[in-house]
């Protein structure tokens, strides 16, 4: 009986055509059509062997491959980034870094300096940055050599220097390098390669040659000296002041910084295990897969679907995220199932090495194993361990009557008579092994078995080599599978598995001293599970504390819970309670804020507590605009400090305001808002004081009293100012802009609207980057100013698909079909406007639904279809009666009586007006007062209702005028000239109707040009 081989890592069987489609991936990936994939399949069905797989196939085609995975053991935030990122050396992506850029140099390829730009407060040492200017030097002198070959977009030399880096990047005619002092970002070195692309644009001819003559490169320095000037680079992180600011940055800095390298090599990213991942980590690979779509990466994501439990009252959270997905179209999905029949047999007589097995065998494996090629393989190796298969004259063969038939159905079993014959004391490891979870570090295991890790080591070896149950990774060990894992813990009696769990929490302590932080969910996990869980709590509000900053919402709320749980202390647990509201409240649950807040009731043994806890449960239902309860519980709370002069005495009459302003009850929240800012002047609360400023000044705009406004909203921004408070700066900046709109002075709007757009670019925060570009459009379009309007648009539409905000995506689309009906292309402003009202009714974003019907309608009256104008505004004003959007309804009420008045039906047109006009006025709407009077006056017209007619037209003229509103106004002009036509006022319509010319010209407006040509040849001399 001669002796026969086995192979338990066999060539991949039956899965040719799941590989073909993972293979596809990679080829997409390597023409810039970045995709993500879900790879799905209960434990053991073979995801991990076709992920090896088609990592091997991704190396060989020159990818660089990126794997991470999710444990359930551990409770750190991104952890599966983290380590996929590490695997790439890019792991700094996720770090914090706030880059101090100290100077700029540009130069040709040649070695020339063309133009440098230098901080004039640097810190840096004389002669250090002598030595660093020498650095650059040479590099310029050398960079042909060094960079040859590279494309300029990944050409990037990075040199350190103690606390500062010298960073120099390739464009196609010269280089640009930045003495930065801590660690550049992504968005720096971005910027620098946007600044090379522009110097290429402008400047590449002359440099090319360039003979350092400084008259040819005027102006070079304006594109350089805002790395310095800008304040995003100046060592202070200003987006991380505000959560959502911080975690889009993170975003976008992963995103930049993983396109980067795929210019250079195409890349693989791979994150396995998600059902046990955090929620922040699948947050992240939505925005890839949304973001990677142009560039060259695939990103392949695996879960087992059996592990998809809900938790508690919701969805398990990759369910939830898998949603989300599909919603925006960013995931294709691939289910990998259990292997046929013949699959099977392939499999065992792979595994074997021989061709000459029973049929009847196989059938039988496949039919205990349902194909599964882990419980495959297990039941195989079991059945050679236990003499059920014996090599036998150069093959395989059955002894006696066993058979498969004998052995344990499932993998559990065959993997448990697997571990019954290890020896106790490797048994004992693996026991304790189980317990850290599926991938364990040696200095932490031999602690907590009381073996010298020497001792350890070995017989992990051994474990590895002889057993085939756990394997090295790296500085760790993974086990085989994770179903060996499961069945090592399920065995272990509760009581042993909490000591296990309390000596891996006591290791883990001693072995990273140094890393406590960083470990603090993981830390957490092992005491929770441990016979003293108390030990726990300062692990959990430290892991509560980082998850909240990285605004890793969900994984906070898990640890704040948890920790309000473990603790006794009356006072700590209301301050418990206080953090998890406001966690609570970022994530919108606000009814576990009322809950939670009911619950703590019992807690609050002074006034000032029980009044907290009310105005909370207030906000909660003022948040879900339950106006009328959220009042009766500000009320009651305002009862317990009423008088006080305390700063909960001011956050209560605050909320108290804001009620109020919503409710439309103007005097009664400026008098609430006024109180609140007495009392918080005198506690010395001044960003609250900037606050009641700033809403102050917004019941004044509401009120049309518009030089308080003003007043109230520069006096925010002063002390947002001296506070440093960047994004806030930003906000007050884009109210005053919003301030001036409505007064009609768009200057000062698109002035204040710049600044907002500077402050919030250097915080970061890019949903408030596109809301301020959203407010300069619409000032754009309003001035007949279509071109930049539409820029602005675009630019905001850019932001917004990044985020991922299809409520913002469908307004986004809306504001550039409004823009491209002014300009006359009915049939582009229908594609745009038709595929925002398909986002905004998937969605539910009714209000929003409401717009681009009442738009659509506008465009088909323009086109003569006056029956598809007259659905698309009654289906909104439907709409309207359900969102009850009273703002919404003057736009309805004109594009009503539009149709009726080009139909001839002026009757029923003047009735829809004079609704329009009466609503705009007491809204105190200047624009649609305006827009209902030249509509009115239209009508008055066509009734030959002279006097009526003139007037209106000569207030909306004036209105439109003083507000810049030069196409309303053209037009108003061209209308104003056919009723002096009809009335044979040759001179006078004549000179509406030239300046109505005039303006179209100066628009650029053809179809309106041809109109008022028409007109004017009508009307003759």
């Amino acid at each position: 009986m001669g002796s026969v081989a086995l192979d338990f890592r066999p060539p991949l069987v039956g899965r040719e055509e799941e590989l073909g489609k993972l293979v596809r991936l990679l080829a997409d990936a390597s023409a810039a059509k970045g995709r993500f994939m879900l790879l799905a399949g209960e434990a053991g069905v073979g995801k991990t062997r076709l992920v090896e797989e088609l990592k091997r196939v991704a190396e060989s085609r020159g990818f660089a491959v990126l794997s991470g995975y999710a444990l359930h053991e551990s409770l750190t935030p991104y952890m599966p980034f983290t380590e996929a990122l590490r695997t790439g050396g890019l792991e700094h992506l996720l770090a914090e870094a706030a880059p101090r850029v100290e100077a700029v140099y540009l130069f040709t390829h040649t070695g020339l300096l063309v133009k440098e730009a230098v901080r004039e407060e640097t810190r840096l040492d004389p002669d250090i940055f002598a030595s660093m200017l020498a650095t650059v030097g040479q590099f310029a002198e050398e960079s042909l050599t060094l960079l040859a070959g590279r494309s300029p977009r990944s050409a990037l030399e990075r040199i350190g220097m103690g606390e500062y880096v010298i960073v120099i990047a390739q464009g196609g005619a010269a280089s640009i390098s930045a003495i930065v002092k801590g660690t550049e970002n992504e968005f720096l070195l971005d910027e620098m390669r946007g600044v090379l692309t522009s110097v290429d644009r402008r400047y590449g001819p002359v440099l090319q040659g360039w003979d350092g003559d400084e008259q040819r490169v005027s102006g070079v320095e304006a594109m350089i000296e805002p790395l310095i000037t800008s304040g995003k680079y100046d060592g202070v992180a200003l987006g991380y002041g505000d959560p959502k600011s911080r975690r889009d940055l993170l975003f976008e800095g992963v995103v930049l910084g993983l396109a980067r390298r795929a210019e250079s090599q195409p890349t693989l990213l791979c994150i396995e295990d998600l059902q046990w991942s955090d929620p922040s980590t699948l947050a992240l690979l939505q925005y890839l897969a949304r973001n990677a779509r142009n560039h060259r990466i695939a990103v392949l994501g695996t879960y087992r679907p059996e592990d998809l439990q809900s938790e508690g009252d919701r969805p398990h959270h990759l369910v939830e995220a898998m949603g989300r997905l599909d919603r925006e179209g960013l995931c294709e999905r691939m289910e990998v199932r259990g292997l046929s029949e013949g699959e099977t047999a392939g499999l065992v007589t792979s595994a074997l090495r021989t061709a000459h097995l029973d049929p009847e065998f196989c059938r039988s494996v496949h039919e205990e194993t349902e194909g599964n090629p882990l419980f495959v393989l297990e039941l195989v190796k079991l059945m050679v361990d236990e003499g059920t298969l014996r090599p036998e004259n150069g093959s395989w063969a059955l002894t006696g009557t066993g058979g498969p038939t004998q052995v344990p159905l499932r993998v559990k079993g065959v993997v448990g008579r697997r571990l019954s014959r290890l020896r106790d004391e490797e048994r004992e490891v693996l026991d304790v092994a189980s317990a850290c979870g599926e991938e364990f570090a040696s200095e932490v295991l031999a602690p907590a078995t009381g073996l010298e890790r020497i001792q350890l080591l070995r017989m992990l070896f051994l474990l590895e080599r002889k057993h085939r149950l756990v394997y090295a990774r790296g500085a760790k060990h993974r086990f085989g599978h994770v179903k060996i894992r499961e069945t090592l813990y399920d065995e272990l009696p509760a009581e042993l598995r909490k000591e296990y769990h309390g000596a891996i929490a006591r290791a883990m302590e001693a072995a990273f001293t140094d890393r406590l932080d960083e470990l603090a969910g993981d830390l957490a996990f092992h005491h929770l599970r441990s016979p003293n869980p108390r030990n726990a709590l300062p692990h959990l509000l430290k892991a509560a504390e980082r998850a909240s900053k990285a605004y890793a919402n969900q994984e906070a709320i898990r640890f704040y819970t948890e920790a309000l749980d473990l603790e006794d202390d009356p006072e700590r647990k209301l301050d418990l309670v206080g953090r998890l509201l406001s966690v609570f409240g970022l994530v919108g649950e606000y009814d576990k804020i009322k809950a939670l807040c009911e619950s703590a009731f019992e807690l609050a043994d002074t006034p000032v507590r029980k009044a907290q806890l009310r105005r909370n449960i207030g906000a909660a239902l003022e948040a879900k605009g339950e106006y009328e309860q959220a009042m009766q519980l500000c009320t009651g709370a305002l009862g317990e400090v009423e008088g006080t002069g305390s700063k909960e005495e001011g956050a209560v009459l605050y909320l108290i305001g804001d009620i109020q302003m919503k409710t439309g009850r103007y005097d009664d929240a400026l008098n609430a808002y006024e109180r609140a800012l007495t009392i918080r002047e005198a506690v010395g609360d001044r960003g609250g004081t900037a606050d009641c400023y700033n809403h102050i000044g917004g019941v004044f705009w509401r009120k049309a009293k518009f030089a308080d406004a003003l007043r109230m909203v520069r006096k925010s921004l002063e002390m947002r100012e001296n506070l440093g408070q960047q994004a806030w700066v930003a906000g007050c900046q884009n109210n005053i802009g919003l301030i001036y709109q409505y007064m009609g002075d768009y200057e000062n709007a698109i002035s204040q609207y710049r600044g907002a757009l500077a402050a919030s670019e250097r915080t970061g925060h890019l949903n408030f980057v596109a809301d301020v570009l959203t407010n300069m459009g619409t000032v754009h379009h309003d001035r007949g100013e279509y071109a930049s309007a539409i820029e602005c648009y675009e630019r905001a539409l850019t932001i917004r698909r990044k985020l991922g905000d299809l409520r913002e995506i469908a307004g986004c689309g809306n504001n550039i079909g409004r823009v491209e009906r002014a300009r006359g292309d009915y049939g582009k402003a229908l594609q745009s406007l038709s595929r925002s009202l398909e986002i905004s009714e998937r969605i539910g974003a009714l209000d929003h639904a409401i717009e681009e019907l009442t738009n659509m309608g506008f465009v088909y009256s323009s086109m003569g279809n006056y029956e598809n104008a007259l659905q698309c505004h009654r289906k909104g004003l439907n709409m309207n009666e359900q969102v009850g959007d009273t703002k919404a309804l003057p736009d309805s009420y004109l594009g009503m009586a539009e149709v009726y008045m080009l139909k001839g039906d002026v009757q029923e047109a003047e009735r829809w007006c004079d609704r329009a006009l009466a609503l705009s006025k007491e809204l105190q709407f200047r624009s649609k007062i305006a827009d209902s009077k030249s509509l009115l006056a239209q009508v008055y017209r066509e009734q030959e209702r002279w006097e009526e007619g003139i007037r209106n037209f000569e207030e909306s003229i004036t209105e439109l005028g003083e507000m810049g509103r030069l196409h309303d106004l053209s037009r108003a002009h061209y209308e104003f000239g056919r009723l002096w036509k009809r009335r044979g006022d040759v001179t006078k319509a004549r000179l509406h109707l030239e300046t109505a010319m005039e303006i179209f010209e100066e628009l650029q407006l053809p179809l309106e040009m041809d109109k008022a040509r028409s007109a004017l040849e009508e009307v003759g001399t």
